[in-house]
């Protein structure tokens, strides 16, 4: 999945994935680091909001999306969009979906049980955050 790039884009879908087991509605979502995981086993994050538009548009999806461990207060990741998309479905909704790599954190920086808090905002007057999600990367352990 991506060898650890990051990426982010827009899909005219208002459906998340049912993997992703942590998922809220709102613009924010705490959730935990699973039990036996730690920051060397989970490769990355994907994060999924899904938007209400306001319309028929085309227009460009200006957001913000910030990862902090609750635990310690400590702000693990920042991410600015701006892609351009339009409402052309029937249920005027659209999902971002970005994949967030880890790898550039500290070792240690979330340990497992610490709850993290995904919070989301969009800059754009027609569209209004309903619903997101992470979905954790981890490690497989290695069979010997």
């Amino acid at each position: 999945m991506c060898k650890g790039e990051e990426y982010d884009i827009v899909i005219a879908d208002g459906e998340m994935p049912e993997l992703f087991s942590n998922r809220g509605e709102g613009s924010s979502l705490s959730f935990h680091v699973p039990p036996g995981s730690d920051g060397n086993k989970i490769q990355g994050l994907v994060a999924w909001v899904v938007c209400a538009i306001d319309g028929n548009i085309s227009a460009y999806l200006r957001g913000e999306a910030v990862i902090k461990n609750k635990s310690n207060g400590v702000q693990l990741f920042k991410r600015s969009i701006m892609l351009f998309t339009m409402s052309t479905n029937s249920s005027n909704h659209c999902s971002w979906v970005n994949h967030i790599s880890l790898a550039a954190l500290p070792p240690n920086a979330m340990k497992a049980g610490e709850e993290l808090e995904l919070s989301v905002e969009v800059k754009h007057t027609s569209f209004e955050v309903q619903k997101c999600g992470v979905h954790m990367i981890v490690k497989k352990p290695e069979v010997e």
